[in-house]
């Protein structure tokens, strides 16, 4: 019952958005963007109650095992390979396997989401189009666009499994499906803004560019701070996260700080420029922030979600300025500043800042080792001390790949490599070693040490020759495809299945040799 009060104080999110947008607006116009929001709120409620769950969780029951979700197990997915999912088909009206507890959890849990990518593009095109066109816009995205983007990669669906069909990382994350849901919304606005918006005319040559008016300042400092608040509640609205232990003090730490960045760069870029400080850049600041984070809070540590907190805040006068007197469109609501900034900085900053002590398991990947390091989680670029950092690490292997290391695996009393992580104070380094003790690169591990996950050192011999077998045949037909017709088609399949390879072998061999 936690999580569903938290996603009940999670709807403070489209409130404050509305009131943002409000912000910028003069006379009647706010009045009618409550209007529009409420209306937006409502029908995002609607549609995913009525088709929208479906379509984004009616296969969760396949990929995750919470009490609740076992009857939604139909996903709609290529014959060939049921990892590659489009969208769920079971769960319409919240009817027969969605009515348990922890289903309408789920449902109240991503409402806000929904709601958010509902009102961007409302919010937009609700003075240059028709109220009913308007209401069709919102309905498609509500009922069929955002749910099946969130199936991908929440519910089953293509992107989850990336990971294992493609060999990147954890595939794709998104916590909250908040920065994910901006982009949709943001996406969609920017679309009808160029469709539908009106072209302003050149700027005159005595014209200097301004920021745009703030008529209701408090208004939109009121919104800003609901937006946080409504982040916060959010990060604890999903029993999937709960449950698997991600809710943790930092997520509060990381919107918090994220949030004060949003607000303080902007705030001191007007100051700089115009002599006086914005309310409103420093309020869509903020709101910015808190998508650029919504991803990745649970996965990256304090000191990055400040940067990209900086970083989205910063942008949204340049971006502000692009629209209005580059593109010369209205935006007079922020949309795509606020909306489509923050969702693209949200979904790159798990790839960016990932540091692996939280996730472990995300996707299915890595459940016991991730990278050769054991409870390692979610990791991207930038990883903690004494874990592995993705790029750093798929970067050597390739390397290994294409040959230009000569030390390869191969059988027992052979040469060899071990690429492996190797303690805390030397996250940095490579352990280039020969097994037979005639090189050795990089810090050792003592003598007759067990790595944490390695089964005590006991490894049967046919896992370790079946993994480097695997390795000497995949490098085989890298071989024949580079003299052949198999050329670059498979190269990145092939890249994937050798990371995969190496990382057994290691997982399996390094074990027994620095045990011997």
């Amino acid at each position: 019952m936690l999580t569903a009060q938290f996603a009940i104080l999670a709807l403070l999110l489209p409130a404050g958005l509305v009131l943002i947008a409000g912000g910028a607006l003069a006379g009647r116009r706010p009045a009618r963007s409550a209007v529009a929001g409420l209306g937006a709120l409502a029908l995002a409620a609607i549609s995913y109650w009525a088709c929208g769950f479906a379509f984004h969780l009616g296969g969760a029951g396949l990929v995750y095992d919470l009490p609740g979700l076992e009857g939604l197990v139909w996903e709609w997915a290529s014959p060939f390979n049921l990892e590659w999912g489009a969208m769920g088909l079971r769960g319409f009206f919240l009817l027969d396997a969605a009515s348990t507890p922890t289903a309408m959890s789920l449902y109240l849990a991503y409402l806000p989401a929904v709601a958010v990518a509902t009102l961007l593009p409302l919010l937009s095109l609700r003075e240059r189009v028709a109220g009913w066109m308007a209401a069709l816009g919102g309905l498609m995205v509500a009922a069929l666009v955002y749910p099946v983007t969130a199936n991908w990669f929440s519910g089953g669906g293509w992107l989850m499994h990336i990971g294992d069909t493609l060999g990147l990382g954890h595939g794709y994350v998104d916590l909250t499906g908040l920065s994910s849901a901006a982009v949709v919304g943001g996406l969609a606005a920017l679309l009808g803004i160029l469709i539908f918006g009106r072209q302003l005319p050149p700027l005159a040559q005595d014209e200097v560019p301004t920021l745009p008016p703030v008529h209701l300042p408090v208004l939109a400092v009121l919104g800003a701070a609901l937006f946080v608040v409504g982040g916060m509640a959010l990060a604890g609205a999903n029993p999937l996260h709960t449950d698997a232990g991600l809710m943790t003090a930092r997520v509060g730490v990381n919107l918090a700080l994220a949030a004060a960045g949003g607000a303080f760069l902007p705030y001191l870029y007007t100051w700089f420029t115009t002599g006086a400080a914005d309310s409103l850049m420093a309020a869509r600041g903020a709101a910015t922030a808190v998508l650029s984070v919504a991803a990745a809070m649970a996965f990256i540590p304090p000191w990055s979600a400040l940067v990209l907190g900086a970083a989205a805040g910063l942008l949204v006068p340049l971006v502000t300025f692009l629209v209005q007197y580059v593109l010369r469109v209205e935006d007079p609501t922020g949309a795509v500043p606020v909306g489509l900034l923050g969702g693209v900085t949200g979904v790159l900053a798990v790839g960016l800042f990932g540091d692996g002590l939280a996730g472990q398991g995300w996707n299915e990947i890595g459940l016991e080792t991730y990278l050769g390091v054991a409870g390692q989680g979610v990791a991207g670029l930038v990883a903690h001390p004494g874990l592995a950092a993705v790029g750093r690490d798929l970067h050597a292997l390739r390397r290994l790949a294409r040959g230009h290391d000569r030390e390869l695996f191969a059988g027992r009393g052979v040469e060899g490599v071990d690429v492996a992580r190797c303690g805390a104070g030397d996250h940095q380094h490579l352990a280039v070693r020969r097994q037979r003790g005639v090189e050795h690169r990089g810090p050792a591990r003592p003598h007759g040490a067990a790595r944490e996950g390695d089964h005590g050192g006991v490894v049967p011999e046919r896992d370790v020759d079946r993994g480097r077998e695997d390795l000497r045949r995949l490098r085989h037909r890298r071989r024949r495809s580079r003299g052949g017709d198999g050329g670059a088609g498979s190269e990145g399949e092939d890249d994937s299945r050798l990371a995969k390879s190496l990382s057994r072998v290691h997982s399996l061999s390094s074990s027994s040799a620095w045990s011997d």
